[in-house]
């Protein structure tokens, strides 16, 4: 995507989380000034909870980056949790850490509950590494506030959500199937999907770039791809109908539907 004018807003959309996580602010004789932050780790925490075959995983993420990895060494569900937090002093980053962050693993309702949660605001918050079972079976659904979330092996999930505020959504070495959404507010998402079933798959961006692989074996799948500032590209051997930022695409009996959109950003089918 056009990187310059993303900074931009990013400038202006998430001024609070920026400027604090970059700098001190206070004043003197009238005067603001600027003292430069650091980020200051606190020790790893970590938790688990035994998982059953069909068992929903969520995970909550309310600042920080997630990670998510089927792991054939377990066969629960393990999380460990980096904490952070930007200060001044390392006393204060310290007892930010203690006091306003804190991660659950648990099994609520059915579902096996991730969750780091952050008091109030301010530019402090976890990295998160959920392991799940590599023959996970069930429903996943991450809901992340700020920050990157990263799907670097699924298992065999039968739905994937994953819904942010601000931050990219990539998904690596797998290709997602059954129902998919993948949304974000703000930032781009790269992927290899092949959508299953009769309720519709969404890949969306208010702002950013989509990028998208589409197996060769999809032999089912209409797509409505299009961008309301950019384009959209795909295979020319694909039939197609539409103009270069609106179209639909239909492989073979395509019962199944996807739409894929970009506010402002391309969109790329491969």
């Amino acid at each position: 995507m056009l990187r310059t004018l993303r900074l931009v807003v990013l400038s202006f959309s998430a001024l609070g989380l920026l400027s604090t996580a970059a700098c001190q602010v206070s004043t003197e004789d009238g005067k603001i000034i600027l003292e430069p932050a650091k980020r200051f780790n606190g020790s790893p925490e970590t938790g688990s909870e035994a998982w059953n075959a069909g068992q929903p995983i969520v995970v909550f993420n309310d600042n920080g980056n997630t990670k998510i990895v089927a792991d054939s060494s377990v066969a629960e569900v393990s999380v460990v949790g980096r904490p952070f937090a930007f200060d001044a002093e390392e006393e204060d980053a310290k007892k930010t850490i203690e006091e306003k962050l804190n991660l659950k693993v648990a099994t609520e309702n059915g579902e096996i509950v991730v969750a780091a949660t952050m008091a109030g605001s301010g530019s402090y918050g976890y990295d998160l590494e959920v392991h799940i079972p590599s023959n996970f079976d069930g429903a996943l659904d991450v809901q992340q506030g700020n920050g990157d979330v990263e799907l670097a092996s699924m298992g065999h999930a039968i739905a994937t959500r994953v819904t942010s505020d601000n931050g990219d959504i990539t998904v690596k070495n797998v290709t997602l199937a059954g129902r998919i959404e993948l949304t974000t507010r703000l930032g781009d998402i790269e992927a290899s999907i092949l959508p299953t079933g009769s309720d519709k798959s969404v890949v969306r961006t208010n702002m950013g770039d989509v990028t998208l692989g589409i197996p060769a074996s999809a032999a089912n799948l209409t797509i409505h791809a299009y961008s309301e500032d950019g384009l959209v590209t795909y295979p020319e051997s694909w039939a197609a109908n539409g103009e270069e930022s609106n179209v639909s695409i239909t492989l073979g009996e395509g019962t199944t539907e996807l739409e894929v959109s970009s506010g402002n950003g391309d969109v790329t089918l491969h």
